[in-house]
């Protein structure tokens, strides 16, 4: 199961990467961004349920999802704050959307190190 998870992630990746091409059609990005959206989403979504059904104890789970929920919080915070200075340094949105793929490519080598991490405990 963390396969699917980590291609999710990997595919994520790549959609941003074709940010690059340098996409001149307004639709092909829109339809670009719902599929990052959706992907990107979904590997978080069954980033959670991975967590929760197999890597935390019964008695941990709820504290475990919390503050993996509360990380992804945080980065929704300075998220924005990033953003803004990217922006400010003259950066383009393909070169923005481009560089959101690299923590998509850390979540998917976390995801590839879940099941020894799983089989250590």
């Amino acid at each position: 199961m963390p396969s699917r998870h980590c291609s999710a992630y990997v595919a994520t990746a790549a959609l941003l990467g074709l940010f690059l091409l340098g996409t001149a059609s307004t639709a092909a990005w829109v339809a670009m961004l719902l599929l990052v959206g959706a992907v990107a989403v979904g590997a978080q979504m069954g980033a959670v349920a991975i967590a929760s059904a197999t890597f935390y104890p019964p008695q941990l789970r709820a504290t475990g999802v919390g503050w993996f929920n509360g990380i992804g919080r945080t980065g929704a915070m300075v998220g924005p704050l990033v953003l803004a200075g990217f922006m400010r340094a003259g950066w383009t949105s393909a070169h923005i959307l481009a560089v959101l793929a690299v923590p998509m490519l850390i979540c998917a080598g976390g995801v590839l190190l879940l099941p020894r991490a799983l089989r250590s405990t």
